[in-house]
This record gives C-alpha cells, sequence and structure tokens, in this order.
C-alpha cells in the first residue's frame, strides 16, 4: 500500500499554464515594490546599530548599516503572501480560459522595464552612486508608473511600431538615409571629441608622466619637426612616415602637447567616420552598421587595453593605422565594382602601410597577396608586364617612401644600429608576453574571448576556401577572406602581447567580418526576427558603449562621471612647469644646437628650450614627477648602446650636460643606481669629465671639464 498517495483532483494543462503565468506575475510586482522601497529607504539615514556602540572603534568597521537581509525577507514574504492570495484564494480567477498573451505582453514589458531598473541599480554599486545611473533608475520607474496607468494605450502604439518596422520602415528609411547617415557621423563626433585637451593632457600626465605619448610621437615628430632623424622605435613603433606627417601638422598648428592630442584626437573621430563608411559600404544598411561602429569604439577605444583614458598611448589610437580605411575600403569596393581603381589602391596603399606602421604593414603584405592571386582570373586585359607591376607595386611603393630615410638607415651608423638592432630584439621575443600572462589581468572572458576571434577568421576563410573549390565563390567572399587574412595578420600582435590591453590590434577587421556574417545570417531569418535583432542590437550596443567605465570617465561632451579635474589640473600646472629649467637649456645651448638632456620630460623639455635631441635613443629616460625620490627607468638595453652613448659624449663633448639635480646628486636610494646600472655608468662619466654649473627649479647644468676637450 503506497501510504503517500493521495488522489486529488488533477488540474488541466491549461490551469497549469494559469498557475505559472500568475507565479511569473506576481514575482515580478514583488520585485517591483522591492526596487521602490529600496529607492525611498535609501534617502532615509540609517542609525547605527547599538552594538557598534559596546565594541572598540577600530572593529566598528565589521558591523556596517545594511536593510539587504530586509529586502530580502520581504520579498519571499511578498510573494509568497501574493501567490498564496491568488491561487488559493481566488481560484476562479487562473481558472479556465486567462489571457495569457495579453498578460504575457504585459509582464514582457514590465519585464525590460525592471531590468533598465536594475542595471541602473547594477551601476551605482559599481561606479560609486554616478548622477546618470541614479536617471536610468529614475527613468526605469517613471515608465514602470506610465506602463501600469496607460498599459492598453502603450501596447496598441506597440503594435503599431512594430509592424511599421517589419513592412514600412525601410522604404521610409531609404528616403532619410542620407540625412540618417550625417546624423550617425554627428553623433560619432559628438561621443568623442574632447572639448578641453586640458583634460587629456592632465591624465596624460598623472596616470603616464607622457612615456607613451613621448616614445610612440613626440619624441619621434620633435627629432623631424627639428630637422633631424627619427631616434625613435622604427619597427614595432611609429614607423618613418607618422612622425614625419606628425610634424607637418605641426607646422601649422604650432608644435606641443595639446596640438599632438588635437592631431591624435581629430584622426580618431575621422578614423571612426571612415569605419562607419566602410560598415555601410559593405552592408548597405544604416542600422546593422551603426550596431557595428558602436561595437567597434567600444573595443577600440574604451576596452580594458585603452585604460585609463585612450589618448594616453597613441600606439592605441587609430591614428597609428590610418592606411586601414584604405585598404579595407579598395578590397570591399572592388568585390562590388570590380575595376582596376580599387587593385592599384590597394596596392599602393600596401607599400604606404609598410613604411607607416612596419608592423601592421607585414599583415597587410600577406593579406595583398591573398587577395591578388584570388583574383588571377578577374582581370584577363592584363598581360604579364602589368601583372608583375601589380605584384611589385607594394615593394616599389615602400621602397620610394623609404629613400628619404636611406642615409639614416644605410650610412648613419647609429641610425642603422638601432632599426637593424630593434628588428634583432623583436626576433628574440622582446616584449613579448606568456599566454597566460594575460590571465592576470584578472579579465578571464575578454581574454579568451580575445583568442575565440582566431576561431572566427579561421572558420570564415575555411567556407571561403571550400566555397571557392566548390565554383561558388563569389567577389565579397574572396573581400571577406582577404579582411580575415589580414586580421590573423594583426591577431599576432595579440598573440605576442598575450594580454587585453592589446585589443585595439584586431577590434576593427573583426567587427567587419562579423558584421557580415551577422548580415548573411539575418537574410536567412524572416523578418520579425531579424527586426528584433536589429532593435535588440542597437539597444545593447549603444547601453555597452555609454555605460561601460572608461566612457563614463572619457572627457567628452556627455562627461558622465562630471568630473572636470580641477584639482588635478592645479597639481598639473605646479609640478609639471618645465618653463625655468626650458630657458636654462636654451640659454646655455647654441642657435640651431643639439642639447643633451638626461632628465625625465625630456622631450618636453626640448620642445619649450626649441632644441634638438642629443642623445640617440630618445627618449632617454622613463619619465617620474620631478619632485619624487626615484626614477622609473632607463630606456638602454645593451652594453653596446650604452657604450654608443659614452662614445657620442667622448667623441662630441658637449659644452653642456642637462642632468636632473636628483641623478647627479644622488640624492635617491642607492638601489635605483645599482638597478639601472646603466645610468650609473653615464652619471659616473659626467661627474668625471664634468662639473657642476648653473641650475634650475629641477636640472642642474654640466659643465664640461678640460679633461674631455
Amino acid at each position: 500500500m503506497n501510504h503517500f498517495s493521495m488522489s486529488p483532483k488533477r488540474l488541466s494543462d491549461i490551469d497549469l499554464k494559469n498557475m505559472a503565468m500568475i507565479t511569473a506575475f506576481v514575482m515580478l510586482q514583488c520585485l517591483q515594490i522591492i526596487i521602490i522601497l529600496a529607492l525611498i529607504c535609501s534617502y532615509i539615514p540609517q542609525p547605527p546599530n547599538d552594538f557598534v556602540k559596546t565594541i572598540f572603534r577600530n572593529h566598528a568597521g565589521g558591523v556596517l548599516p545594511e536593510r539587504e537581509m530586509l529586502y530580502y525577507r520581504l520579498f519571499v514574504f511578498m510573494a509568497m503572501i501574493g501567490q498564496g492570495a491568488i491561487v488559493w484564494g481566488t481560484k476562479r480567477f487562473w481558472k479556465g480560459d486567462l489571457p495569457r498573451a495579453r498578460i504575457g505582453e504585459f509582464m514582457l514589458a514590465q519585464s525590460a522595464i525592471i531590468f533598465l531598473q536594475l542595471f541602473g541599480v547594477f551601476k551605482i554599486f559599481v561606479f560609486e552612486n554616478p548622477w546618470w545611473a541614479r536617471m536610468i533608475l529614475y527613468v526605469g520607474i517613471a515608465l514602470a508608473v506610465l506602463n501600469a496607468v496607460f498599459w492598453p494605450e502603450i501596447r496598441k502604439s506597440a503594435i503599431a511600431g512594430y509592424r511599421w518596422l517589419i513592412g514600412g520602415s525601410e522604404q521610409a528609411l531609404a528616403k532619410f538615409r542620407p540625412f540618417l547617415d550625417a546624423i550617425v557621423i554627428a553623433i560619432i563626433g559628438f561621443l568623442l571629441f574632447v572639448p578641453d585637451v586640458t583634460r587629456v593632457i592632465t591624465r596624460m600626465f598623472f596616470w603616464d608622466q607622457f612615456n607613451r605619448f613621448d616614445t610612440f610621437l613626440a619624441g619621434p615628430a620633435w627629432s623631424v619637426f627639428q630637422g633631424g632623424h627619427l631616434s625613435g622605435s622604427v619597427i614595432s613603433g611609429p614607423g618613418f612616415i607618422l612622425p614625419g606627417v606628425t610634424a607637418v601638422l605641426s607646422h601649422a598648428t604650432g608644435f606641443s602637447y595639446p596640438a599632438l592630442a588635437e592631431i591624435v584626437m581629430i584622426s580618431t573621430v575621422l578614423y571612426m567616420i571612415g569605419v562607419y563608411g566602410l560598415l555601410r559600404l559593405m552592408t548597405r544598411e544604416v542600422i546593422l552598421s551603426v550596431i557595428g561602429i558602436l561595437v567597434a569604439i567600444k573595443l577600440k577605444l574604451f576596452h580594458q587595453g585603452a585604460y585609463p583614458l585612450v589618448f594616453i598611448d597613441p600606439a592605441i589610437t587609430p591614428f597609428a593605422h590610418w592606411p586601414d580605411l584604405f585598404f579595407l575600403g579598395a578590397v570591399i569596393s572592388y568585390a562590388q565594382n570590380p575595376r582596376p581603381l580599387p587593385l592599384w589602391i590597394l596596392a599602393v596603399t600596401t607599400g604606404v602601410m609598410i613604411v607607416y606602421a612596419p608592423a601592421w604593414g607585414a599583415a597587410m603584405l600577406a593579406a595583398f597577396y591573398f587577395h591578388a592571386a584570388g583574383i588571377r582570373t578577374e582581370e584577363r586585359k592584363w598581360d604579364i608586364r602589368m601583372r608583375a607591376l601589380f605584384f611589385l607595386t607594394p615593394i616599389l611603393t615602400a621602397l620610394v617612401l623609404l629613400l628619404p630615410f636611406a642615409p639614416y638607415m644605410l650610412f648613419d651608423a647609429v641610425g642603422r644600429q638601432q632599426w637593424m638592432s630593434e628588428l634583432y630584439f623583436i626576433g628574440k621575443g622582446w616584449e613579448a608576453l606568456p599566454i597566460y600572462f594575460g590571465l592576470k589581468d584578472r579579465q578571464f572572458f575578454s581574454f579568451f574571448w580575445g583568442y575565440a576571434v582566431a576561431l572566427v577568421y579561421l572558420g570564415t576563410l575555411t567556407v571561403g576556401f571550400y566555397r571557392r573549390a566548390m565554383g561558388e565563390g563569389s567577389r565579397m567572399s574572396l573581400a571577406v577572406s582577404t579582411v580575415c587574412v589580414y586580421g590573423l595578420g594583426l591577431f599576432m600582435q595579440y598573440v605576442h602581447h598575450s594580454s587585453c590591453a592589446h585589443y585595439h590590434t584586431f577590434a576593427v577587421v573583426f567587427v567587419l567580418v562579423t558584421t557580415y556574417l551577422a548580415q548573411r545570417l539575418l537574410h536567412s531569418l524572416s523578418q520579425k526576427v531579424r527586426t528584433g535583432f536589429l532593435v535588440v542590437g542597437s539597444v545593447w550596443s549603444a547601453t555597452a558603449l555609454l555605460t561601460t567605465f572608461l566612457f563614463t570617465y572619457y572627457p567628452n561632451m556627455l562627461s558622465l562621471a562630471r568630473n572636470d579635474w580641477k584639482t588635478e589640473k592645479e597639481l598639473y600646472v605646479r609640478q609639471g612647469s618645465l618653463d625655468i629649467d626650458a630657458a636654462l637649456i636654451h640659454k646655455l645651448t647654441p642657435a640651431y644646437g643639439k642639447a643633451a638632456v638626461l632628465s625625465s620630460f625630456e622631450t618636453q623639455l626640448l620642445i619649450l628650450a626649441g632644441c634638438e635631441n642629443f642623445f640617440e635613443p630618445f627618449p632617454l629616460m622613463v619619465s617620474t614627477p620631478m619632485a619624487d625620490p626615484q626614477f622609473r627607468g632607463f630606456r638602454i638595453l645593451t652594453r653596446q648602446q650604452l657604450n654608443n652613448i659614452l662614445s657620442r659624449l667622448r667623441d662630441q663633448a658637449p659644452e653642456y650636460v642637462f642632468i636632473e639635480k636628483k641623478l647627479f646628486q644622488r640624492s635617491i636610494h642607492p638601489q635605483f643606481y645599482q638597478y639601472f646600472e646603466g645610468l650609473e655608468t653615464v652619471v659616473s662619466f659626467l661627474g668625471e669629465h664634468y662639473e657642476p654649473g648653473p641650475e634650475g627649479v629641477y636640472l642642474m647644468a654640466l659643465k664640461r671639464k678640460q679633461s674631455l676637450k
């Protein structure tokens, strides 16, 4: 005998569905009440627990005021009482035919609103109660009230709008497409343009002391601006063209940190507008292109690798790889309209990229030859000489652009040794990070997702090869495969530096490929599903960008964090002022002469003094705040480089060498000299052959002794 058998009256499937619907409905209402109650209670001060008064002050932190347990108990109590009252107290309400479809529509709308409210609460906790997160919560609660009061009207309008999106939206959008493109371009500029460049400069100083900005852009560009040759990194860094372009632009704007920051910022805005143009050219769709550009901006400029502000490191900005736009545009343009012009643009751009940014140029060269091999049957009118010229155009273009730098690369001993030694360092694994190193960022999802990018490229390439082999491959398929090859080449940069800080190396190319794949997928789905995807994708991409931590602190016209950095600006003006020391350098350096500066902020000092750098490589020091009793580093890697510096000092014997007082007077801890033995050798050499002379605020001028003459 089964003692547990109860033989109650069996419920029908309709009754069970009604009960499930009512249960979910009650849970939503309880959750909404808890959110409103928590908001109200947040304005009511909570007195400390009486128990706190009985313990020592140093242990008071163990009893923090909280109301979470109260909210949890209330939620459980209301849910149990509410469901019990409806299910057992009013059976006739859920028995029989319940309008589940109507209730489900209301619950769907309410769920979206509650999600918005919880999203605002989450951002309040994570970002320490910012105003924009509170606004999200307030808007969510206002929408909840409107949804409850005016639900019939809202439902009617929503159905009409959804039918319009499915039926007539594409025709309506086609009429206003030029205006929509103009609006999107304006929004990109609005999101990225920084009206107060001083904020950017201030953050550069406080977060990095201009080190990345100096080594990648300001230092090499200043050398070219002064009529010298490149002295920074030319292989893994800005290449040969970028410093020259920056120097030419600086002749119009004046060479200064604010001017350089504006050049990088404006070029970034224009690059992202160009990426939107590529998406439009490839997809011919506005909304899908908007989703793509928002995701591209998020990954490129506001991912973890861009922390804490994108313009601190120009290497992660689009300023470092502008030729991308012309290369990718030519590939897509040829796929849609096969003409010789895009092919020649493709070839010339590849040669420019080899000189512009060699590390990226190698990836582009591989993609170029892949594309050239794929179109071997397209241009049948070309004879063998034309084909040979086309295949050699990238190399010839690079050689022509390198001609002005040939004396530096071939006949200048220091310059030749520098770029050859850099190739040697890269080949030996300089600055490479093991694959597990990225896990130290504790951004586990981002780290593993970075490696999933390669699978997307390889999968797309595999499908493209298969379709080509079956004779079904189109020109657009070849174009996307070419973009994947270029993406795999760029992905090597991420593998070489396995960390989330290098997401920028593949962000734009990855967005192009995934947008193309998404478009192909959407074309195979129904119009209803397609419309739903575009709506959800638009909301998700905009929310992901606008509410990410880095974007909220980005000093654009929105400035969501509302941080004007007033205190930091004042500190920068006081600590970052080098005018007196720059005047000392200018006074003691002959006109059009080279100044030997061994100090932090040597690039800024030389810019203010109007002098060319003496030391190679340049910048030589890793900048540290002048008032700090320490220094961060010395950029000499090998004894050969150290011997070059000593030989340069011995052979050219500058009359004055400008050095930080704390370095020459050894007012910092001896362990710094023991660790940076190259700097110790240089300082000892200066102490033997130079004597103290005039002084500034942070620098002293060492005058050459007779023994060195």
